[in-house]
């Protein structure tokens, strides 16, 4: 799983940050190194899950929770469900560049 902390930072959510981007890395180099190898970034978005509900309700961060906050008002928040059957349909499809990032967003409109 991708993130778009992968590629930026948020208050009080440095490690996050930093393991995402690892672990991006850390595939992006097997990739290169064994071609046999698929390596999808898939970017799941904000799912409307009780990890984010918690962390809207206990970031150290007002800048974070309003964020959030917002995101919720606006209906910027994806259900896990949908997110996830879309993700399934993409991988059965076979249309996979190994190295790619897929926004959930593009998989869902598919």
């Amino acid at each position: 799983m991708a993130a778009p902390l992968t590629d930026s930072n948020a208050r009080s959510l440095g490690l996050l940050c930093v393991g995402r981007t690892s672990r991006q890395m850390v595939l992006n180099v097997l990739a290169i190194e064994n071609p046999e190898v698929k390596v999808l970034h898939f970017q799941p978005g904000h799912l409307d899950t009780s990890w984010l509900h918690t962390v809207m309700n206990s970031a150290k961060s007002d800048q974070v929770k309003r964020q959030l906050q917002s995101m919720f008002e606006e209906n910027r928040v994806l259900k896990a469900e949908a997110v996830a059957a879309a993700f399934l349909r993409y991988l059965a499809s076979n249309e996979i560049e190994s190295g790619s990032v897929v926004d959930a967003r593009q998989v869902l409109r598919g």
